[in-house]
C-alpha cells in the first residue's frame, strides 16, 4: 500500500509530554504486569521518535520529487517557447526575401541556466567532497568567467584506475575564489543545496546518500527557524 503523502513539515512536530500528571493518569490502564510507568513512557517516546524520523525522511523525499517536477515543468515551458519562436521566424522568413534562410538544424537557446564548474562536476563524478560554494550563483558565475578564459582544448594528465589519461585542465583546477562551507550564509547554502543534490543525482550518486544529505539540509533549516 502506497504511503499517504505528508501535507506539512514534520520538523515542526513536538513530542507529547508523557510525564505530565494528566497523561500519567491516562496511561495507568496501559501498564502491563510488572511494567513500571517509566518503562511505559520510555517505550512511547521511542515509538514516537522512530515514526518521527520516518516522516522526516519521507518529507525530504517528497521535497526532492517536487523540485524535480518543478524543473521538468520549467524545461517543458522553455521547449514550448523555443518552438514558438522558431514557428514565428519560419512564418516571417518569406516576408523578408533579402535575408538569408534560417538554419533549421540550429537550436535556439532561450534561457541560460547557471552551471557549476567542470572542477566541481568532476569531483562529484569521482564521489569526492566538493565545497558548496561551487553550486551558489556566485560560484556558477565564477565558473562561467573561467570557462571563457580557459582553452577547451587544454589537457592535463590524470591517474584513473591506475591508468594515465588526459582530461581538460578545467576539470582539475579549483577556483581561487572558493569560500569554505562554514563561511557561507544560510541563504547561500539554501540556494546551493538544490543544485548540489541535482548534480549528485546526475553524477550517479546512490539514492540513499542523496536522501540522507537532503534530510540533513532540511533538519538544519528547521533548526535555524527555531533558534
Amino acid at each position: 500500500m502506497p504511503r499517504q503523502r505528508l501535507d506539512r513539515d514534520p520538523s515542526m512536530e513536538v513530542m507529547p509530554d508523557y510525564n505530565n500528571e494528566a497523561m500519567r493518569t491516562l496511561l495507568q490502564d496501559r501498564l502491563k504486569d510488572r511494567e513500571t510507568m517509566e518503562q511505559l513512557i520510555q517505550g512511547l517516546k521511542d515509538d514516537w521518535e522512530t515514526c518521527h524520523q520516518e516522516r522526516m525522511a519521507q518529507w525530504a523525499e517528497q521535497q526532492g520529487e517536487e523540485n524535480a517536477e518543478a524543473e521538468e515543468a520549467q524545461r517543458l515551458r522553455e521547449e514550448e517557447e523555443r518552438r514558438r519562436l522558431e514557428d514565428e521566424r519560419s512564418w516571417a522568413a518569406p516576408k523578408k526575401p533579402k535575408l538569408k534562410g534560417l538554419s533549421t538544424n540550429k537550436l535556439v537557446v532561450t534561457v541560460s541556466m547557471p552551471r557549476p564548474s567542470s572542477y566541481a562536476l568532476n569531483k562529484l563524478k569521482q564521489f569526492d567532497y566538493v565545497e558548496l560554494y561551487y553550486f551558489t550563483p556566485e560560484g556558477c558565475k565564477d565558473a562561467s568567467c573561467a570557462d571563457r578564459t580557459t582553452s577547451n582544448n587544454a589537457l592535463a594528465p590524470a591517474c584513473i584506475d591506475d591508468q594515465v589519461v588526459f582530461q581538460p585542465v578545467a576539470a582539475h583546477k579549483p577556483s581561487s575564489k572558493v569560500v569554505m562551507d562554514a563561511d557561507l550564509t544560510w541563504n547561500e547554502v539554501s540556494v546551493a543545496k538544490t543544485s548540489l543534490l541535482k548534480c549528485m543525482q546526475d553524477a550517479g550518486w546512490p539514492e540513499e546518500h542523496i536522501t540522507a544529505l537532503s534530510t540533513f539540509f532540511y533538519e538544519q533549516q528547521s533548526s535555524d527557524k527555531t533558534v
